[in-house]
């Protein structure tokens, strides 16, 4: 029973290390983004920001909208891994 519960609690921690990773690289993403407006390096660097992701991110899980940053507008970055 306890050794269950430790892998249990393993998991739990691998699992929650993983949704920061991608939270970060969303945070990285949107900054990168408002800093250059090109989504080929908001897109590097959301993949900088998870070097412990396993497999790491790719292009198709990276969705930027709108393609271009304006200022004022609000962009929203989607991460789906």
């Amino acid at each position: 029973l306890l050794v269950a519960m430790l892998l249990g609690i393993m998991e739990f921690g691998l699992m929650y290390n993983g949704q920061v990773a991608v939270t970060n690289a969303a945070r990285e993403t949107a900054r990168s983004m408002a800093v250059t407006n090109d989504p080929a390096a908001a897109r590097n660097a959301a993949r900088a920001a998870t070097p412990a992701l396993s497999p790491g991110l790719t292009n198709a899980e990276i969705r930027i909208t709108p393609a271009t940053c304006t200022p004022g507008a609000t962009a929203r970055i989607t991460i789906s891994h």
